[in-house]
C-alpha cells in the first residue's frame, strides 16, 4: 500500500504534510481543513510511493530523468485519469503516457521551480 504524503505549493515554496496532515514549512503549520483555505486544490500533490535512485521521494508534478539512458530527456510525472494512475509525459507535451518503471530514474525538480 503507497503511503498517503502530500505536499502543497504556496507559490514560493513546498509545504509538505505529515502522517496528520499537517503542512508545515519552518515553523509555520497549518492542518489539513485550513490548509484547503489558504493553497489551492491544484497546488496540493501526491506522493507516487516510488523513490529514485538517491531515494528521494517521487511527487506527481516532478521532473525526472533517466540519466543512464539519456539525462536530457526530461519527464514530469502526472496523474493519467484513463491510466487510474501516476505515469510520466515528456516534459513540455501531453503524449506519449508511459509508466514510471525505469530503475534509475532521478528527481531533478518540479514543475513549479522552472
Amino acid at each position: 500500500m503507497i503511503p498517503k504524503r502530500f505536499r502543497a505549493w504556496d507559490g514560493k515554496e513546498y509545504w509538505y504534510a505529515n502522517d496528520n496532515l499537517m503542512f508545515i514549512n519552518n515553523y509555520a503549520a497549518k492542518y489539513l481543513h485550513e490548509a484547503l483555505g489558504y493553497f489551492k486544490l491544484t497546488d496540493i500533490e501526491q506522493f507516487i510511493g516510488k523513490v529514485d535512485y538517491n531515494k528521494t521521494q517521487i511527487y506527481e508534478n516532478d521532473i525526472i530523468c533517466n540519466p543512464m539512458i539519456d539525462p536530457d530527456k526530461k519527464f514530469q510525472v502526472i496523474w493519467a485519469h484513463q491510466e487510474c494512475g501516476f505515469r510520466k509525459v515528456p516534459l513540455n507535451h501531453d503524449s506519449p503516457i508511459t509508466k514510471i518503471d525505469e530503475a534509475f530514474m532521478e528527481v531533478v525538480g518540479t514543475i513549479r521551480e522552472n
